[in-house]
């Protein structure tokens, strides 16, 4: 099993924790977060953050996949995000991680057969102090701890907000593409990625 450590960090100036989270005792908890973080997005901005069901947490929870990093403010749970782990490109596209449209298929032959991993329900409840950008450093911590060779991310393209904070990270852009959402409604996406040197490991 991959040790994880805890790590504190400072968002305005009081301090947010964080940390795997990785018991079933957090169900409730990580499902009302997210529900609580689509609701208070604007109508037009729902596509942003996707409707996860408690089985996709609950599976996170029992690490068959990935983890999901909690981040604490005091004792309140104000953000979290998942990172799932794959062998390869291919397999992520298999299982769903990423549906980024790849003929060719061009981003498979650019990545080879190297392990990957993908952020997912990244959300915070209060913007701009910094935890979402916390939060995609765990995510990094992990996968490179995991070996992997890159770490992807699909963020809306509409989501300026959401693709800053994965820059700043040092995410770069892969593709572009249109598909439409759950309403039917076609969206622009944008798959990004970060790229781990020898030197990381």
């Amino acid at each position: 099993m991959t040790k994880m450590t805890p790590f504190t960090v400072v968002a305005d100036a009081a301090p947010i924790t964080i940390v795997p989270l990785i018991t079933q005792e957090w169900l409730a908890a990580v499902t009302a977060l997210h529900a609580k973080a689509q609701k208070e997005l604007p109508a037009d901005k729902k596509h942003m953050l996707l409707p996860r069901s408690p089985a996709y947490f609950a599976t996170l929870l029992a690490q068959k996949s990935g983890v999901l990093y909690g981040a604490f403010q005091g004792k309140h749970l104000v953000g979290m995000a998942a990172v799932l782990y794959s062998t390869n490109w291919f397999m992520a596209k298999q299982k769903g991680l990423v549906t980024c449209p790849d003929k060719g298929p061009v981003i498979r032959s650019s990545h080879g057969f190297s392990s990957v991993a993908v952020v997912q329900a990244l959300c915070v409840l209060e913007k701009g102090n910094g935890i979402a950008l916390d939060l995609i450093a765990a995510t990094k911590v992990w996968a490179k701890q995991k070996g992997c060779s890159y770490l992807f991310a699909q963020v809306a393209q509409d989501n300026a907000c959401g693709q800053k904070k994965f820059r700043q990270q040092k995410f770069d852009l892969v593709a572009e593409w249109t598909a439409p959402d759950a309403t039917g409604t076609p969206r622009g996406k944008t798959l990004l990625r970060h790229k781990f040197l020898a030197a990381e490991f």
